[in-house]
Order: C-alpha cells, then structure tokens, then sequence
C-alpha cells in the first residue's frame, strides 16, 4: 500500500537503509532526474543538477544525520533555470540514537513559486513601469531618514510630474499614455543607485528619495540631469 501511494505520487523519493546499506528510488524519479544512485557517494551527482548557491545549502540538507536533526526542507532551483524543487529529507534514528532510514522526497514546487515571486513583485513593484511602487518607496524613504538622523544626514525628496500629460493622454489615448510612462520611467531608472530610490507613485507623478543628497547626488544635480 505504502509503495502504491508513492508511485501515485507526483513526487520522486529516495529511501536509504543505513544497516544494510541499500538505495531504492521510487515514483517519478525520472521526471527529475537521468541518473541511478547507488550508493551514498552517488549523492554528490545530485549537486550539478542545482544552481551554483544551492549546492552547498542542499549538501547540508542531505546529511542532516551528522548535526543530529530529524528533518528538514529546502527549495532548490535547477540548473535548467525553470524548474524549482523541494526537497524535504527525513532520519529515521534507533533506539540507541543511530541513523537507521533516511527518506528524501523531491517535489516540483515551480507553479507555487512562481506566484509568490509574482506576488512579491507587486508587493514592491510598479507594475506598468518596474520601478518601485508607492507603498514601498514610503518603507524605502522612511528607512532613508531614519539612517540620515542617526547618521547626522539628511535625506532629500523630490516630486517630477509630466508637464500637459494629461491633455496628451486625452489627446492621444491611454495606450499612448501608458507608453510615455513607461518611457519615462525607464529613463528615470537609470538614476537609481544605493543612496538613490526611485518609484513611480501613480499616473505621471515620480518620486525620488536622496540619502545623503551632496555633490553628483544633490538635488540640483539630479534635476539638471533628468532636465
């Protein structure tokens, strides 16, 4: 019954026997990957499937027996820059406190991600521009003068509108409209750096935040640049 819900399973498991020293793979293994494991070297094939930061995070995962832990989780995303998946590895100890299973479960978690990736984004994001949005350029620019008055700084904002927009989106249509924005939305992108925040808080109203605003960075600078 146990191995009948595995291979019903969309997920892909590996169980080790620590006594005997046996590897079985079962379900979709070959939906995730082109290799047999054999043994517990054959572990290491398991890193050149994964993107390079999630190598040493998965070794970690895998041999979680060594720090005493019963179990664990972690996204990985693989190489082929699609796909994420979720690893979840569980130790099965004895009586005597010795490792005797080990059961990994490998299930695609891309769908999932990619909402909360696209959730994230327009929790932060303008979504007609890609600059940041409203909301978070309020967080963005309070953290900013919070800094400045610890810092013994000051921190600067400036508010650019587009002269006549109004009459040209009118005049024009709101596709029009929309694509000025955006125009001028990438432009003013370019000026955005560590101490330089940039959003777009609605219809043709941009705001900049300025930490430190001295120098290349001052308002008269900025302005004469975007001028």
């Amino acid at each position: 019954m146990l191995h009948l819900i595995c291979e019903t399973s969309t997920s892909a498991f590996l169980y080790y026997n620590y006594e005997e020293k046996t590897i079985r793979t079962i379900a979709n293994w070959d939906y995730f990957f082109d290799f047999s494991v054999e043994s517990m070297e054959d572990f290491s094939k398991f890193y050149g499937y994964v993107e390079e930061k999630y190598v040493v995070p998965l070794r970690e995962a895998l041999f979680i027996e060594k720090r005493g832990m019963e179990s664990t989780t972690i996204d990985v995303k693989m190489k082929d820059g699609r796909m994420w998946v979720e690893v979840e590895i569980t130790i099965v100890y004895d009586d005597a406190g010795r490792s005797a299973d080990k059961i990994i479960r490998f299930k695609d978690v891309t769908k999932f991600n990619a909402q909360n990736d696209e959730l994230t984004y327009m929790a932060y994001y303008d979504l007609l521009t890609g600059l940041y949005n409203r909301n978070y350029f309020v967080r963005l620019f309070g953290e900013q003068v919070h800094r400045a008055k610890e810092e013994k700084k000051e921190a600067a904002v400036m508010f650019i509108d587009l002269d006549d927009f109004r009459k040209m989106s009118d005049e024009l249509g709101i596709i029009i409209g929309d694509e000025i924005v955006q125009i001028f939305g990438q432009y003013l992108s370019e000026f955005a750096e560590d101490d330089i925040v940039v959003s777009h808080f609605n219809g043709d109203i941009f705001c900049i935040g300025i930490y430190d605003p001295y120098g290349s960075k001052s308002v008269a600078s900025v302005y004469a640049r975007i001028s």
